[in-house]
């Protein structure tokens, strides 16, 4: 039986096997850890509920940097505030501890910021996606109309701009990203009910060279990602099976 003492032990490993060889665990290993550890869980708690929620709502924010692009005329492209979509779906675990699962896409667009003369210049529609895993904890009994709740998420987005000219917009795709959410369930009745929430959903963007780092003996230039901020206010119906 897969049990928390051998996820813990496994996981303890792992840090120690990724200091000795001279690097640190970076967040976006977070799924994997969040995986083995819920896995552990649900073997030892039979799960009590199951929530879809489809949601819609705004997205804002959120700029990719270009300043180590090399193009003088453009520092950053921005990207479109609008609406967002996509659908939730929960899992009880242990308790009030839900494991969770988001699928959000934002139909959005970029422009170029000429940082010479401030003005913008429309480059491309683009499609930004997240999927995102990871756990939420609900306040309050199961049987209580309202439940505030928080929760954070770790995953990767998907930048989905259309080549121009047979060329890419971006020189990257897939990238690491996490949310940071809160906000309150309302239940009509024992099986459905409406959900809102703000959250905050970082990803990374493009990449900048940061000096030097010790490397295998050696210095070679540090490589870290640009992270675009956004956030997100959404709201949506829960269907619920207890």
């Amino acid at each position: 039986m897969f049990q928390i003492p051998n996820v813990v032990h496994k996981l303890s490993r792992m840090g120690r096997s990724t200091c000795e060889k001279g690097g640190a665990i970076r967040w976006r290993i977070a799924p994997l850890l969040a995986f083995f550890l819920l896995g552990g869980v649900t073997n030892t708690y039979a799960y009590r509920e199951f929530e879809v929620n489809p949601f819609f709502g705004a997205r804002y924010g959120g700029r990719i940097d270009l300043n180590q692009q090399g193009n003088p005329s453009a520092d950053y492209l921005k990207i479109k505030n609008g609406e967002n979509y996509g659908v939730l779906t929960d899992i009880t675990i242990w308790r009030n501890l839900q494991g969770e699962f988001i699928w959000n896409r934002q139909p959005t667009s970029l422009t170029t910021h000429n940082p010479v003369d401030g003005t913008y210049t429309f480059l491309s529609k683009m499609k930004l996606d997240s999927y995102l895993f990871g756990v939420t904890y609900q306040f309050r009994e199961s049987e209580k109309k309202v439940r505030p709740f928080a929760g954070m998420l770790f995953g990767w987005s998907h930048y989905g701009a259309p080549p121009i000219n047979g060329q890419p917009v971006l020189n990257f795709t897939n990238r690491a990203a996490f949310n940071v959410a809160g906000g309150m369930k309302y239940f009509f009745n024992r099986n459905f009910g409406i959900r809102t929430e703000v959250r905050w959903a970082p990803s990374d963007s493009s990449t900048k060279v940061t000096g030097l780092c010790n490397s295998l003996g050696g210095l070679t230039p540090c490589t870290k990602y640009n992270s675009i901020n956004q956030w997100q206010a959404n709201i949506g119906l829960i269907f619920r099976l207890k």
